[in-house]
């Protein structure tokens, strides 16, 4: 409608049959050549290629209708290629030369999704760039604690993911045994021991923990990621180069499988290396990984075995195998599905990852599930060589460029805080960046490293103390790590190194096999098999195994910034402690589970912070108001009009309140004070708090406000 070419002016017949056309993928010809160039004097249109096997182009509509939540702004999907699922990628002989996006991320697995798909919901145009052709089918993390479930419900996706995953009752054990099949040692409900806390679980959130398999995580949010008009994947691209400018950064790449360039080159206000571990990313940067030392070396073997499950021993997530052929931890993905992944050690330099073959992979897992070798209906599908350690960055930024999840820290998995602590890395930056995008600020970017850094490296140790505690329950049965660690080292002296090394190498083997030979004395009828056995049952129902669910890690860190008012000494509270202390009100922690009504409807208090707009905080108070904290609402909302109050009564019937922007909601109990108030951010953190509202309270308000805007 901006041309006075009557080809251009808005009649609606005319627009269908232009959508109708830009579907195909041959046939315009010359029409469509001429288009492009009137349609490149036009501001408000612009062609964009989406599919290199369809060579569809769609027409994107910019400027006011990408604020809203019918935009089609930035590359948006080929429907035509999704139908036919065809990943989307970026056209090698793609024209314009350049493309404009608000935030290019490299990465895309669970960080680099939930991050799109965040930013996405407040109108934030992306681009997921991925070095993988298609999604990995190989399961790598698995468990997903409260705190990033809440992350998935702010998103509309934990019910999707929920009925994704396997019951409770299939994965709530950790089991201890000779051998899938049996004989069992030993088990672990960990749901059960949850159900103590005081207050339990449920109480603490909304979302209760669930077991799912990372690649079947990572359908559900592809899925929803090309459902949303913002996100755009491009599969199969290995990022060459960055390079940052005063207000934007140029990515290019390669197509993975021809490597030939990718046209166009992407140029977005921020870039964010959500790409695992060996980030390019972080390379590009030349961003340092201090890493601990190796732990172990371990094979992460994939195999399926559909029959297995009516032979277990018992129905658990993990399995701890100890038998005279194979010590290994057997993560059952997938019961009913028969879907398995084993963790199998191995010993360099004396035994390679090379030397363990699909077949002899195979032995070993036949062996893991029954030491008898009775059982052979498995299959393995896929090897994966790893090393065990923990690994952080003390950088998290440079620039405009951010990194996040495995990029900038790497755990063991005893915890599986992993990937969920990527998904948190997410939630903190997606709100800094669209307060960025909205206010034209950018300084609040600054707050990500200083918030999510101390969390990597408590997460680091915390991590470390809980494959200790794996180590420490073996050694109850006999498998004392260092026997093997002597054993180990021996062969590696100067002494030894004088004999052959197939020699050192065979004398390593057969060291470990008459260590794993004394396994045959865990049974009851052997007297040292059976006080091994009630020792490893008494430590277990102590809780001083393997854990399954960390609340007090988990729902309790606390972050320190200028944004926080009164800044926290620590960045958890004290371990183990009791499960009520995460119910307090913490500056720089997170704003606490309540059932509250608002007329007929019962809420979460968590899912206020998702319900904010751009740019907004809320304010939110409870018991009975008086005058001078309504008055500090009205006088704060002059200055700062993106605030949002909402209160709770608890001895009102729960109505709307006539006053703008103020709604009113009833609970039985809030349990904090009889009066209060709390400023949240939108992660749900707790800003600023008080329990009276006194003649100073305004002020320290204004004055922490001015730190957002």
């Amino acid at each position: 409608d901006h041309h006075t070419d009557p080809l251009y002016q808005p009649r609606p017949a005319l627009i269908e049959g232009m959508r109708a056309y830009t579907t195909l993928a041959s046939g315009l010809g010359r029409w469509l050549s001429v288009g492009r160039k009137r349609a490149s004097t036009c501001p408000q249109v612009q062609w964009v290629p989406v599919c290199q096997r369809c060579s569809s182009l769609v027409e994107s509509t910019i400027g006011r209708a990408r604020r809203t939540a019918s935009s089609n702004a930035g590359l948006p999907h080929c429907r035509g290629a999704a139908n036919l699922g065809h990943p989307k990628t970026l056209r090698s002989n793609a024209s314009p030369r350049e493309q404009e996006t608000d935030v290019t991320i490299v990465g895309g697995g669970p960080v680099g999704l939930t991050l799109a798909l965040l930013l996405g919901r407040h109108g934030i145009r992306s681009i997921v760039l991925d070095r993988l052709s298609q999604p990995t089918e190989h399961p790598q993390a698995h468990f997903i604690h409260q705190s990033a479930v809440e992350v998935l419900r702010q998103l509309g996706l934990e019910q999707v993911v929920r009925g994704a995953a396997p019951p409770t009752t299939d994965w709530s054990r950790f089991v201890y045994c000779g051998g899938m099949t049996g004989p069992l040692f030993a088990s672990d409900d960990h749901r059960a021991r949850a159900d103590t806390y005081n207050p339990p679980l449920d109480e603490l959130s909304p979302c209760d923990v669930v077991h799912i398999a990372q690649n079947k995580l990572v359908r559900i949010l592809r899925e929803a990621a090309q459902q949303n008009e913002h996100i755009t994947l491009c599969d199969g691209v290995t990022v060459n180069t960055l390079t940052q400018r005063a207000d934007s950064v140029r990515t290019t790449g390669t197509h993975t499988d021809t490597g030939q360039a990718v046209e166009p080159t992407i140029d977005s206000k921020f870039v964010v290396g959500a790409d695992g571990a060996s980030s390019t990313v972080r390379d590009l940067l030349g961003v340092r990984l201090d890493r601990g030392p190796v732990l172990q070396h371990l094979l992460n073997v994939h195999f399926s075995a559909p029959s297995l499950q009516s032979k277990l021993c018992a129905r658990g997530m993990l399995y701890f195998v100890y038998n005279r052929e194979t010590v290994c931890v057997i993560v059952a993905h997938d019961l009913d599905a028969g879907e398995y992944v084993a963790q199998i050690p191995y010993f360099p330099p004396f035994q390679q990852s090379s030397d363990f073959t699909i077949d002899v992979c195979h032995q070993l897992v036949c062996s893991a599930i029954d030491a008898n070798m009775g059982f052979s209906d498995c299959n393995v599908l896929s090897v994966q060589p790893w090393r065990m350690s923990t690994a952080t960055t003390s950088e998290y930024s440079r620039g405009r460029v951010f990194i996040a999840g495995d990029a900038c820290h790497q755990f063991p998995p005893s915890g599986a805080f992993g990937m969920n602590t990527g998904i948190l890395d997410a939630h903190n930056l997606a709100w800094k960046l669209v307060w960025a995008f909205r206010s034209g600020d950018a300084s609040i970017l600054d707050s990500y490293a200083t918030e999510r850094q101390p969390v990597a490296l408590e997460t680091a140790q915390r991590s470390l103390e809980n494959y200790k505690a794996v180590l420490d329950t073996g050694a109850v049965i006999g498998a004392d790590v260092n026997h093997l660690e002597k054993v180990l080292a021996a062969a590696e002296s100067t002494a030894a190194k004088l004999m052959p090394e197939s020699a050192r190498s065979r004398l390593v083997r057969n060291a470990i096999a008459i260590g794993r030979s004394q396994f045959d004395l865990l049974r009851k009828d052997n007297p040292v098999g059976r006080l091994r056995l009630q020792r490893l049952q008494s430590l277990l129902n102590h809780g001083q195994g393997l854990q399954l669910v960390y609340p007090e890690h988990d729902l309790g860190q606390v972050y320190s910034c200028r944004l926080i008012d009164s800044l926290p000494k620590s960045v958890f509270p004290q371990r183990r402690s009791n499960t009520a202390e995460l119910t307090a009100l913490r500056n720089g922690g997170r704003f606490p589970h309540r059932s509250v009504r608002h007329i007929q409807e019962t809420i979460s208090t968590i899912d206020f912070a998702g319900a904010l707009e751009a740019c907004q905080l809320l304010l939110f108070t409870w018991g009975v108001l008086e005058k001078h904290a309504i008055d500090t609402y009205k006088a704060l909302r002059i200055r700062f009009p993106n605030i949002v109050m909402i209160s709770c009564d608890n001895f009102g019937e729960g109505a709307p309140t006539p006053q703008s922007n103020r709604t009113q909601f009833t609970t039985s109990s809030v349990e904090w004070s009889d009066v209060g108030a709390v400023l949240i951010r939108p992660d749900n953190v707790v800003a600023w708090h008080t329990i009276e509202f006194g003649s100073d309270d305004h002020e320290r308000l204004a004055t922490l406000l001015k730190e957002f805007y």
